[in-house]
């Protein structure tokens, strides 16, 4: 998980954003935020999808060498038996994310199309 937690820190800090900002924006604690940060909290694909929107970076970019097991990102390097992971689920769960993303801008640009008229 460390390497997701230090691009999550990375890219949060080159955007000048504080884990305060973060935290609000994910409605948590400050506290908790910065465990997430340190590695010591399990991020399931909800939490780190929204992550990614805020931060306005990919899935992708966060996900790389990792698997998903029941909902909750590992860093491919903690895993020790690759056979209890699948790793189609991580392609599947990414699929489905940005599916959900063009689903959600479809709506947006209705929207908009609507305001226009």
């Amino acid at each position: 998980m460390g390497e997701i937690s230090g691009r999550i820190k990375f890219v949060r800090e080159m955007k000048l954003y504080s884990q305060s900002y973060m935290a609000d924006q994910l409605g948590i604690s400050q506290g908790s935020y910065a465990k997430l940060e340190k590695g010591q909290t399990k991020i399931d694909i909800d939490r780190l999808c929204r992550i990614s929107e805020i931060l306005e970076v990919s899935i992708g970019y966060l996900m790389e060498d990792v698997v998903v097991k029941n909902g909750l990102v590992f860093n491919e390097a903690n895993v020790k038996d690759d056979s209890e992971f699948n790793r189609d689920l991580l392609i599947s769960n990414e699929l489905d994310l940005l599916k959900l993303k063009v689903e959600k801008l479809y709506v947006e640009l209705s929207e908009l199309k609507s305001k226009m008229k």
